[in-house]
């Protein structure tokens, strides 16, 4: 439980989920991709960054 706590906390503040799966010791990808639950407020989050900063 607390891995997957700490992958899913790490990815809500913004950490790359290449270096995620380095720090959880995982071998493949896709492993991480498992354990990390992105919400759907994160996801609008980084959406709206990403068109702000494409309109610029």
């Amino acid at each position: 439980m607390f891995r997957h706590y700490f992958g899913t906390k790490l990815i809500s503040k913004g950490a790359d989920i290449s270096v995620v799966k380095e720090l959880m010791r995982h071998e493949d990808i896709n492993t991480t991709m498992k354990y990390v639950n992105i919400s759907d407020k994160v996801l609008k989050d980084h959406y709206d960054e990403y068109q702000e900063n494409f309109e610029k």
